[in-house]
């Protein structure tokens, strides 16, 4: 079944999956995470991050917080093995991130970029990371959201627990995004958004928004 038809199915039904159907012992999100491996190990990128974004879409439909985070983790064991491997190579020898291989597979790893409770106090060094297709970067010091309309793949932002009060046109010409979690910010106004108009999920619970 091709990647972005199997997105389409999970959009739709993403709950049935993560549900333990009649006769079985595990939802079907357990067995689909036990065969990762396998299952993308002919899959190009782009197919890749298809499948992932699918997996993902089910995990977001999981209302057990510490089931979700044990689904995500083993969703994110491969990538984060791989880039255990590349930072461990690199200590021995700076060259070795001049490969072509490496660089790919660095530029595909880096399609995800998980920052959050790391302190940071700017988000302006993640614009020239033009193959982003999600970021997320909540429980940090950021007071003020970049321009991102350079991003072009970007479409999951999470910006949650910031102390981020306006948006400005950070996000004008980002026409991408399709998931934005903005809660527990200290947003006043929200205006900006009507330039997402592709928009399905919005979280901006716990603002000083007015509607």
């Amino acid at each position: 079944m091709a990647c972005d038809t199997f997105l389409k199915i999970v959009e739709k039904y993403k709950c049935k999956f993560v549900i333990v159907p009649l006769g079985e012992s595990e939802p079907f999100i357990f067995e689909l995470l036990t065969s990762l491996p396998t299952t993308i190990v002919d899959l190009e990128p782009h197919q890749i991050h298809s499948f992932y974004e699918s997996v993902s879409n089910m995990i977001q439909a999981e209302s057990d917080l510490q089931k979700r985070d044990e689904y995500l983790k083993r969703l994110m064991e491969l990538p984060n093995q791989k880039w255990v491997e590349i930072i461990g190579q690199a200590r021995h020898s700076v060259d070795f991130l001049k490969d072509q291989d490496v660089i790919r597979t660095v530029l595909n790893i880096l399609q995800v970029l998980n920052a959050s409770k790391n302190k940071l106090k700017s988000m302006d060094e993640v614009r020239s990371l033009l193959s982003l297709r999600a970021l997320i970067l909540n429980d940090n010091e950021i007071v003020s959201i970049c321009r991102l309309d350079q991003l072009k793949e970007l479409n999951t932002l999470v910006l949650s627990r910031n102390p981020i009060n306006k948006l400005g046109e950070s996000l004008v010409k980002v026409k991408s995004i399709t998931k934005l979690s903005l809660s527990n910010c200290q947003l006043q106004a929200i205006d900006s958004l009507k330039s997402c108009t592709e928009l399905k999920e919005l979280r901006l619970a716990h603002n000083d928004t007015k509607y």
